[in-house]
């Protein structure tokens, strides 16, 4: 089994500088598949693909879709929020993170973002039981956007007046009597929930204060059957590969649980030619996919990748020692 890099990245490129036109209903978020592209290249170590001066431009574009008062501190999701007369919509918190994410894989050094208004945005997003809200027109919330605030406060290194305690003491009582996290607390155990979970409690320095690690440990190891499934009794998925992968890597288990050899021959089962993957053999294949493949491949060890920062979920190799470790230069 052999990934075939050249095809990954040329799909992942393309897709970044041209944008094809059945992405066009994805417009809103663009900055996310902008996103899921420079960190798929990233992990492929194939960024030199993008030239210097399209690596501007990007980064120029990235800093276009800013808010600016009188809307809320962050980063719009695309271009198209935008209207003549007015702005049409808020900063959004996972956008934010994806604009900070790229301009590091794109070596930005943050300096033109706003940070003291990114910080009072999320200060406002915080709702009274701990959680985040994604955005203020209505949002909802719960371990998704919490992730996504945990991550942005490793990123600048500031955290204001944000309640960091009763942001782990939600994320802890998501815990469900399965051992893996739901989305809210109440809610059934869930792969990608869970990944929100254990890397928000790493990021804010609280991954020790799991209540049941032996529990949890169960339930991870149970998600491998070929691949990964999400959830109790639901079919195996690519993108698995690192919702779960990601937290046994952070917790030290990956080694101990995962058998590497049949994970990495259901990704590949799941390998459709052209650079793209597929969840599985029920699927046609998608860029998500395709990047959390990748992403899966990596945590497992497959030569020739680049690893990923297991909380954060991008690489890490250009990344300043105080985002890798969360401690001071």
């Amino acid at each position: 089994m052999e990934l075939d890099r050249e095809a990954c990245s040329q799909f992942f490129y393309n897709l970044l500088m041209y944008n094809s036109k059945k992405m066009e209903t994805n417009e809103i978020s663009i900055l996310n598949i902008a996103y899921f592209c420079i960190n798929s290249l990233a992990m492929l170590g194939k960024l030199d693909l993008i030239t210097p001066e399209q690596r501007e431009s990007i980064i120029e574009w990235i800093y276009s879709l800013q808010t600016e008062p009188p809307l809320k501190g962050g980063f719009f999701g695309s271009n198209c929020h935008f209207t003549p007369s007015h702005r049409i919509d808020e900063s959004h918190i996972t956008m934010i993170y994806c604009a900070l994410a790229c301009l590091l894989l794109l070596k930005d050094d943050l300096s033109r973002v706003n940070k003291s208004r990114i910080i009072t945005t999320l200060e406002e997003l915080q709702t009274p039981i701990g959680s985040f809200k994604g955005h203020f027109l209505g949002s909802e919330d719960d371990n998704r956007f919490v992730f996504c605030c945990a991550a942005i406060i490793r990123i600048l290194g500031e955290k204001g007046n944000i309640d960091i305690e009763k942001t782990i003491e939600y994320v802890l009582s998501s815990q469900t009597y399965e051992g893996g996290f739901g989305h809210e607390p109440g809610d059934e155990a869930h792969g990608g929930a869970t990944y929100c979970a254990i890397a928000s409690l790493h990021l804010l320095g609280a991954i020790d204060r799991i209540k049941d690690k032996e529990l949890l440990a169960f339930w991870l190891s149970q998600r491998q059957e070929d691949g990964f499934n999400g959830r109790t009794n639901k079919d195996t998925d690519t993108c698995y590969s690192f919702w779960i992968g990601s937290p046994l890597t952070v917790l030290g288990w990956y080694d101990r649980i995962v058998d590497k050899e049949r994970l990495i021959a259901f990704i590949f089962s799941n390998y459709t030619g052209r650079g793209m993957f597929r969840a599985n053999q029920c699927a046609d294949p998608d860029l998500l996919h395709t990047h959390f493949s990748i992403a899966g491949l990596s945590l497992a060890g497959y030569p020739n990748l680049e690893k990923i920062h297991p909380a954060l979920g991008f690489v890490q190799k250009d990344l300043p020692q105080r985002i890798i470790t969360g401690k001071a230069d």
